[in-house]
Order: structure tokens, then sequence, then C-alpha cells
């Protein structure tokens, strides 16, 4: 069990400030600002990437003193263009899908749409239409699986092609959707058009076998920048010839995929992935600290073979991916195609012999790469004249290295010699996927976990 850490200027507005480790039981929050009144909840995440409900509310202000007063932060300047301004906050609690429809038909900037526990069959997609800043749709409670997003089909108004449950179209800035379900969609669960900024998916349970997510390119080749999809997880039904990939990310800027939980069908193949594809033109990605159970090509970098700039910068650090032993040829784990300047830290991949490859970095436009203390049981190959810089990984690693592989924890053993203390350090690897602070020993642990003596009873 671990422990998220939430924070908030007002009640029941909350941000993600931490991830706490098993067996720890204090958190010392920083960055504070004297006579300011601060909310903090904590949520439990379980190992299947669960989200508990929020626990009770604590507020704190800390005391003003005249060392304080003097060390005020400035109010910061405006922004040099925001699409609206949005007004106070109105918040508008919808039972029923007509009452969520029209809702969203009227939408305004700075508004919430809160939904009712219950299951929203939904005859068409939600259409979110900019301008509009600062705009949220989230469950009720708190705990994505109490409300439910169900559909659409497909029908003679689409010209029976696939739609979207959400789709966010024009310039929508600072859209956040949390805490729901959208399960059954024929096409992606949520469509973002690329002059959307902003995003911020948090605490979903999405499945089916329409992808997960699409953040498409504007007119202007220009995608979705600044966005963030964290502790939510992602179910496939199955994969085929037509499966896209899960999330699509094009022309994505400054995204961050954090601690999310993937789950494949069990089916394998080429097939049934990308699960996170970045591409077109997208740079500087964040993906962290996520897990990846039976699934397929989970990580893929720039896609396009021979096309430059698909992809440029960015850490891939602390994932933890795992395969069933025993099925088809599914590829490697993670793969770069084609991106500069890229840094693969900490990842403990297991793909059980369904690929003799669990690292890739191939074409002559992935150089300046840096692959440092991965932990695999396959291959780590370069290809294609791609430069990286190679240190401390170890590509021999079997299932009794883990507390168990077999369920997809991949939490080192005591015994793990092979890993523990055998890393390089790494400045933008302190942190490991659970959040504890590298090295324990004297020096980091190979692998997305660092290992630690269990906490006295």
């Amino acid at each position: 069990m671990e422990y998220l850490v939430l924070r908030g200027e007002a009640p029941g507005a909350y941000s993600t400030i931490a991830r706490i480790g098993p067996g720890i039981t204090t958190y010392e929050a920083s960055g504070l600002t004297p006579g300011v009144l601060y909310y903090f909840v904590v949520q439990a995440v379980d190992l299947n990437g669960i989200l508990s409900g929020l626990s009770n509310e604590l507020a704190i202000v800390l005391p003003v003193t005249p060392e304080s007063e003097g060390s005020q932060p400035k109010e910061p300047e405006p922004p040099l263009w925001q699409p609206v301004s949005p007004p106070a906050d109105l918040e508008v609690m919808v039972t029923s899908e007509a009452a969520l429809q029209e809702a969203i038909a009227t939408l305004q900037s700075g508004s919430t749409i809160v939904l009712a526990p219950g299951i929203y069959r939904l005859g068409r997609p939600l259409d979110l239409q900019g301008p509009l800043a600062a705009v949220t749709l989230r469950g009720a409670t708190g705990r994505a699986a109490d409300v439910v997003l169900m559909g659409p089909a497909p029908s003679e108004a689409t010209g029976w092609q696939p739609v979207p449950a959400i789709r966010a179209l024009g310039v929508i800035d600072a859209l956040t959707i949390a805490d729901l379900s959208i399960a059954d969609a024929s096409g992606p669960a949520v469509m973002l058009d690329g002059d959307v900024i902003t995003p911020h998916l948090r605490n979903l349970h999405i499945s089916g076998r329409g992808g997960y997510l699409v953040a498409q390119v504007n007119g202007s080749g220009h995608g979705v920048s600044g966005g963030v999809i964290e502790f939510s997880i992602f179910e496939t039904a199955g994969c085929g010839p037509d499966r896209p990939p899960g999330l699509d990310l094009r022309g994505a800027l400054g995204w961050t995929i954090r601690a999310n939980t993937f789950v494949g069908s069990g089916a394998f193949g080429p097939a049934c992935g990308p699960v996170v594809l970045l591409w077109q033109g997208s740079g500087d990605t964040l993906v962290d600290g996520n897990r990846f159970v039976d699934g397929a090509l989970e990580i893929v970098v720039a896609l396009s073979e021979g096309t430059l700039d698909q992809h440029a910068g960015g850490v891939i650090r602390n994932n933890a991916i795992v395969r069933a032993t025993g099925r088809p040829f599914s590829g490697a784990g993670i793969s770069v195609l084609g991106s500069p300047d890229t840094e693969l830290l900490h990842n403990t991949i297991l793909v059980g012999h369904t690929s003799a490859v669990a690292i890739v970095y191939q074409h002559t436009d992935s150089r300046g790469l840096l692959v440092v203390n991965n932990l695999t049981d396959a291959a780590i190959v370069g290809e294609d004249h791609a430069e990286a810089m190679l240190e401390g990984n170890v590509t021999t690693a079997t299932a009794w290295l883990f507390v168990n592989a077999t369920a997809g924890d991949l939490r080192l053993r005591s015994d793990a010699t092979v890993a523990i203390d055998g890393g390089a350090h790494i400045p933008s690897a302190e942190h490991d996927h659970d959040g504890q602070l590298r090295p324990y020993g004297v020096a980091p642990d190979v692998g997305a976990y660092e290992w630690r003596p269990p906490s006295p009873p």
C-alpha cells in the first residue's frame, strides 16, 4: 500500500504533491507561504493502482513573522496571453446523461461539472467547445469506480465511425478530467484538439478497445502542450489489426505521464501496441513511475521510420514493465526510434521471453541518449547508427530477484545482490518508483525500485 499526499488552497481543490512508499507514516511539506491557509488530504493506492477515497481534510496556516514578511514572494506577472478570463468558480452537479450533456453545452470558463455516482450511458460524445479556461469534469466522491461513462457507440449520425467519449475542441486552457471511469467507447476515451493547453487527467479508470487518449496536432502542426496524466488505470479489452495505440500523443510538448497502471489483455503481438506513443514533433516528455502488466510495445518514442523531428529530449524513468512468459513476439518494452538527447533511467523490464530485446534505440536521429541503471531480462540494443552512453545496466534479471514478479510487483528482494548498490549516481533520478530517496546504500540500486529493509512494526 502506498499513499498520495494532496494539497490545496481551497477545500476540495487539491493537487498531488508527493507519493509515499509503504511503511512511511510521516511527510514534511515544504515551500509553504506564511499566512496562507493550506488544506491537506491523503489517499491510499493499492498494488493494482486503485485509489481509495480521500482522508479527512487537515487545514494548516503558518504564522506570519517579521522574517517571513520580508521574504514574501512577489505577485506573479500576468501571462502574455490568456484565451479567456475565468469568472468566479461555478459548480454544477448532474445526475443523468441528459443533465450532463446540457451542462457540457452551456459550460463556462471557471466551471466545474460534478457527476453524482452512477452509470451515464452516452448517446453522443461529450463535446467541450472552446474558447474556455479553467474547466473541470469530475466525479463527486473521488473514487473513479463510482462514476462510469459508457459508450457512445457508432451510429448513423457518425457514419458508423468510432467516436470518443469526451472530445475537447478549440482553445481550452487548464482542462481537468478526474475521478471517473470511461468504458466501452468505440473511439478513444478522450480526444484533445491540438489547441488544448495544459490538460490534467487524474484518477481515471479507462477500459475498452478504442484507445485511451489521442492528443492531436492542429492545422499549424502544433500539438497539446503541458499535459499531465497521473494516478490512473488503463485496461485494454483486446487487440487486433485495427487496435489503436493506448496513449497517442502527437506534437506533445512538456507532458508528464506518471504513476499510472496499464493492464493488457494477455494477448500479445505487434498489433497490441504501442501502449504509450510519443511522436509527430513531441518533446521534453516525462514518463515516470508507471506500471505496465501484460502489454506489448509499452513505451514507443517516435514511430515513422526515417522521419526527423519525431521527438526530442525527455526522460523515461522508474517504469516497471512485466509480461507473462510463453507469449508470441511482442517487441521491446521501451523503443526509442528517432529521438535525440532522451534519458532512459532506472527502468525494470521483464519481457519474459516474449522478445529478445528489452530496450532498443534506433536511427541516426537517436543520438546523445543516456541509458543508465536499467534492470532487464533481455538485451539493450542500439541499431542504425544510433548513439547512447550506457552505464550501470543489468540485462540478466530473473523473476527470483523480485518480491512477486508474477503479480507484477517488481520490488527487489533483499538477496537481489546483482541489482542492490549496483547502479551509477544520476542526479536526475534521486527518487525511485515509490518516491523514496536514492541511494539507500553506498550506491543506487539498478532498476525502478530502491531496496530498503522493512519498517519496524
